[in-house]
């Protein structure tokens, strides 16, 4: 049987994805889903992690429990993917690096298809790159704003003892890692620090004094938060 069919990469949103366990099959298409079509960073345990075009950055367990199957299962699976040069694997001490091999290959008929796109379309996908080059801007700009306003609210209330950039990497990274790699909702967030500032001088709540603390102590304050949110209701 030879010819092309599209899958969109939204199509793993569809709650009918992940509603049942993947067939081998099916396991195959998701790691073509899952994988980068462009190169991007993210940290893991404040570990930059690279991944390439064609490439995933996601550990053993994640397919275990995003395909519902033993970590023996999905191991077995990943060898023989391997053994079969479908893919190859590269490991460190907090990610395993998965590359499809000939993944532009798949691709082809993306690429036919977008080189006989017309000028007006192209022009529409610059306007998009820069629009999503915008949108980023937007997001790193909503972390930076949040992280110079926490250390603000420390300092009035005298949690900080030395002169901080609220602007360094160092202060913005754990509130950006919140939301990007713990995906903690924005909302979520930002009711948490409202809530810390707001109930200083409960003798339960956690001691936070940096963003970097915040992030270490998000668990124990969301909770503080939610059981104080019941006994209101």
């Amino acid at each position: 049987m030879q010819g092309w069919i599209t899958l969109h990469r939204q199509i793993v949103d569809n709650p009918m994805w992940l509603s049942e366990t993947f067939t081998r099959s099916q396991a195959w298409i998701d790691l073509l889903i899952l994988a980068n079509h462009k190169e991007s960073s993210f940290y893991v345990r404040d570990n930059q992690i690279t991944v390439k075009r064609g490439q995933i950055g996601r550990s053993e367990e994640y397919f275990s429990s995003r395909w519902k199957w033993s970590r023996t299962k999905v191991r077995n699976f990943l060898k023989k993917l391997e053994t079969e040069q479908q893919i190859t694997r590269s490991k460190s001490h907090v990610l395993q690096i998965i590359t499809i091999i000939n993944y532009d290959k798949y691709q082809e008929k993306e690429q036919q298809e977008n080189n006989k796109k017309t000028t007006r379309k192209q022009q529409e996908n610059i306007y998009n790159n820069v629009n999503n080059v915008k949108q980023d801007n937007k997001i790193l700009q909503k972390h930076e704003a949040f992280a110079e306003r926490f250390y603000q609210v420390l300092k009035e209330n005298e949690l900080v003892l030395k002169t901080i950039n609220p602007k360094s990497i160092s202060w913005v990274k754990p509130i950006q890692l919140l939301e990007t790699t713990d995906g903690i909702e924005w909302e979520t967030i930002t009711n948490a620090a409202k809530y810390y500032f707001s109930n200083l001088e409960d003798t339960y709540i956690p001691t936070i004094k940096s963003t970097t603390s915040f992030r270490k102590k998000f668990e124990q304050l969301i909770d503080h938060y939610q059981r104080s949110q019941k006994a209101m209701a």
